[in-house]
């Protein structure tokens, strides 16, 4: 389709534009008026660590992945549940969206809700719980090692303690009871490290970053009791030699008590060692928990992000607009009716004539005998009666037929029209109304169907005395259908219609018939028989198919089908006719007089060779176009 058309498609359907556009825009206005207003709270949350190796799950990450991992971490249930128990209200899932603002260790956290108090309360809490968590996670897995130590110290306490009074006392009893408690722990911590050495070579080197933690804080728990297992041992050797008989001395040259006191110094040794490792144990735990703070707190939105009436009403008028515009290709691909000349040259290969507009019945301009609701305006017959003198004087035409291919096409408002324009120039025409079956002439000028063609050819009535003249227009003489009615299309040309032609030619300049639709057999006879036919179409009326069938069957019968008349052009719709002057101002001296009409037609023959296929009719002297 090419642009200019759809430029006037759009211009035809204008009213279904805006209809469109009005639906879409007051369902989208409604829309936002009715919806229940949402408000949306930001709160922005930064990520970061120390850089220190540890044993802790985080160590592997780096920075990106460290924020990908909290990123789930806030999207997990017991976030959301621990949300909801604080603040007594249900967090939906749908509610809460989490992001990583580009290229950075930010987390943006954005809640919406329908009470704006609410989703600023989801997102601080939110930040809340996920730090309160964090700090749980991270201290969990250094519990279990600060806990062994806090036994192991108090222990070592302990039997500092009770050497210390042995070493006061220095009995046997209290040596071999101290040798036990040494075995003991001895044995303890030789249990403990042959279960991380095991542990150690059965997930070494660790195929997820789990197990490599895993490893990792095995072998740094192992390392540190190895040490602490040495200690102990010397511990055994010195209470063992403190069990046997001293041999010389006596106080504090006694061996025994020298023996004592060098214990009592590794327990010491030990205990120092325990306090030393349960704060590195502290330290690495906070070096490598991840920092979690709140960088922009979640406020009160003061106003919702939907919805919006006037963006709604934008959008959905322009949806409107679109959807009708749509409707409207639609309707239009759909339409095969004929709608401008184009189209007839194009699909029936016919010359348009002349092209009528809409005439308001209440503008009548006609004679006195014509009815007063008749659409009479001679002033847009004009350019038809020029082109038909043109046609008259080129193939000497004497008797023209007005047809349509269907009913209520306004083909006797045009052979009606016609013929008074043509007789207000000073022609004798004689208008003859052959429609048997519904006759539509006598109607427009108020006569009775006595005396007409029917019974003309059926009588002895002489055909001079079944013509009618107007008062006003003696150029013009009326033939009614008559009384009779015709069975067949044979009797009806047997019965010397020709003869009857013959004889209006000799006395009338041009003879008009009224014929019935094309849809009625009898048309196709009549048809053979005149010089010329006059098609009616109807735009937006007359089905293009149709149209065809109907002009194939006249060329079949052998009619001389001379043009076409584009007939009841809607006002609004002048623009499609933008090549075919049909509105003449209403002025007397548009009203070509019989001199001008010859005067125009001298300068046709004289200025103008024989027509081509693909001449415009429309086409005549500049003294008709002032």
């Amino acid at each position: 389709m090419e642009i200019k058309s759809v430029i006037r498609t759009f211009r035809r359907w204008f009213w279904l534009l805006i209809l469109g556009g009005i639906i879409g825009g007051t369902s989208g206005l409604l829309v936002g008026l009715l919806q229940t207003p949402t408000y949306q709270s930001i709160t922005k949350v930064l990520v970061t660590r120390m850089r220190q190796d540890s044993t802790s799950d985080f160590a592997y990450l780096n920075d990106q992945q460290l924020v990908q991992t909290y990123l789930e971490l806030l999207t997990t249930k017991p976030i959301r549940d621990a949300v909801s128990a604080k603040l007594q209200y249900e967090v939906d899932p749908k509610q809460v969206q989490v992001q990583q603002v580009k290229d950075t260790q930010i987390i943006q956290i954005t809640v919406e809700d329908h009470d704006p108090e609410i989703a600023a309360s989801i997102a601080n809490t939110m930040v809340s719980v996920l730090v309160e968590q964090n700090q749980e996670l991270q201290t969990g897995q250094y519990t279990a090692s600060e806990n062994a130590l806090e036994i192991q110290i108090a222990q070592v306490e302990e039997q500092m303690n009770s050497l210390q009074d042995q070493y006061d006392q220095s009995t046997e009893q209290d040596i071999q009871g101290q040798l036990a408690e040494v075995d003991n722990q001895i044995s303890s911590i030789e249990n403990e490290i042959t279960n991380l050495q095991r542990f150690i070579s059965q997930n070494s080197p660790g195929t997820t970053d789990f197990q490599q933690s895993q490893v990792a804080e095995k072998q740094a728990k192992l390392n540190l009791l190895q040490p602490i297992l040495t200690q102990y041992q010397q511990i055994r050797t010195n209470l063992v030699f403190l069990g046997k008989p001293a041999e010389t001395g006596t106080g504090v040259q006694n061996p025994h008590l020298v023996q004592l006191q060098s214990t009592i110094n590794l327990y010491q040794q030990i205990y120092l060692n325990l306090l030393n490792n349960r704060e590195s144990i502290r330290l690495a735990r906070l070096q490598n928990t991840p920092n979690v703070a709140q960088i922009e707190a979640a406020s009160i939105p003061p106003d919702p992000i939907r919805p919006i009436p006037f963006l709604y009403t934008l959008l959905a008028g322009f949806v409107g607009l679109v959807v009708a515009s749509g409707l409207a290709l639609w309707a239009e691909y759909l339409d095969d009716t004929l709608k401008t000349p184009a189209d007839v040259s194009q699909i029936l290969g016919l010359p348009v004539l002349g092209t009528i507009p809409e005439i308001d019945p209440k503008e009548k301009k006609g004679p006195s005998g014509v009815k007063e609701d008749f659409p009479y305006d001679p002033q847009t017959f004009n350019i038809l009666q020029i082109n038909l003198d043109y046609v008259e004087t080129n193939q000497k035409i004497k008797t023209i037929m007005v047809v349509s291919s269907g009913a209520l096409e306004g083909k006797t408002t045009v052979a009606v029209n016609l013929a008074l324009t043509m007789a207000r120039v000073g022609k004798k025409i004689a208008l003859l109304d052959m429609n048997f079956r519904k006759p539509g002439i006598s109607p427009v000028f108020g006569l009775e169907d006595n005396n007409g063609l029917s019974d003309v050819i059926n009588t002895e009535i002489d055909i001079q005395d079944a013509g009618v003249s107007l008062p006003d227009m003696d150029g013009l003489t009326i033939f009614t259908s008559g009384t009779k009615d015709f069975g067949a299309a044979g009797t009806f040309i047997s019965n010397n219609l020709l003869k009857i032609l013959g004889n209006l030619k000799k006395n009338h300049n041009l003879v008009l018939i009224d014929s019935a639709p094309l849809f009625v057999p009898d048309v196709h006879v009549l048809a053979s028989k005149v010089d010329g036919v006059l098609l009616v179409i109807q735009p937006w009326h007359t089905q293009s198919n149709i149209a065809k069938t109907s002009l194939e069957q006249l060329r079949q019968s052998g009619a001389n089908v001379l043009g076409v008349v584009l007939n009841r052009i809607p006002r609004s719709l002048a623009y499609f006719y933008d090549d075919y002057q049909f509105n003449i101002p209403n002025s007397e001296e548009y009203f070509p007089t019989q001199e001008k009409t010859t005067a125009a037609k001298k300068q046709i023959e004289e200025s103008k060779q024989e027509p081509k296929p693909d001449v415009k009719w429309n086409t005549y002297p500049d003294i008709f176009r002032e």
